[in-house]
């Protein structure tokens, strides 16, 4: 189903008809849902609906395993624009990911780096931090690794939910592949929003090195990131 902010780019005609070409789709008909699809070719559609139309003949694909046609329709679908931004951000989500299944890494990593992931609904924003570690991993790139688990436990809000996550003990074997500037450089990625996970983090970084290090420099800019974070965690 539509939300509301996206039913504004769409007619009420297309989106019962989009509603029952998901169904059944839901319901495994897919060569039905395609060949209905293809049919509202010649309904006269707005930008914003050919979009949709030609991003959901990409799933079909893409459900099909038949990743060449599921690119071309996506690829079109970006070309053909629109104002529908949730639209957007799905479309590349789903090229990224299509990229990723042909084992084309470079490709998919241009995309997800040209996405704004904020579109994106709760469970398409895991899905596409998930992909962007795994990117992240083959090119040996630390820094957005670091960054893509951290968004993976952006929700949650106690100690124990995070250290229970399996992505908390990956986020602490790559938090030890960098240094302490590129660690602090992250951290401040998200100081505006001050998850949990950011506070939680920052202060186990801060109490493991003031303890060890005493020279006044290091030890300054730990305790100053304790500080900014500590009230996260009250």
């Amino acid at each position: 189903m539509l939300s509301s902010s996206e039913k504004a780019y769409y007619s009420i005609g297309f989106q019962r008809k989009i509603d029952a070409i998901k169904l059944l789709y839901g319901r495994g008909n897919s060569v039905e849902a395609l060949k209905q699809l293809q049919s509202l070719t010649n309904d006269g559609l707005s930008d914003d609906e050919e979009a949709m139309r030609r991003n959901l003949v990409g799933v079909v694909y893409f459900g099909s395993k038949k990743y060449e046609q599921a690119i071309f329709n996506f690829n079109q679908a970006l070309v053909k624009g629109g104002k529908d931004k949730v639209l957007r951000a799905q479309v590349k989500l789903n090229l990224a990911s299509s990229y990723f299944q042909l084992k084309l890494n470079e490709k998919a990593f241009e995309i997800t780096e040209s996405t704004d992931f904020s579109w994106l609904k709760p469970k398409e924003q895991l899905k596409y931090h998930k992909i962007r570690f795994r990117l992240a991993k083959e090119q040996n790139r630390e820094d957005v690794a670091i960054n893509a688990l951290i968004w993976s436990l952006i929700s949650k809000k106690n100690i124990s939910d995070i250290r229970l996550n399996p992505n908390y003990e990956l986020l602490k074997s790559y938090l030890q592949k960098v240094d302490q500037k590129t660690k602090y450089q992250i951290f401040e990625e998200f100081e505006s929003q001050k998850p949990f996970v950011i506070g939680y983090l920052a202060y186990l970084e801060a109490e493991k090195f003031i303890t060890r290090e005493k020279k006044g420099k290091r030890k300054t800019l730990l305790i100053g990131l304790k500080q900014s974070f500590l009230t996260i965690l009250n």
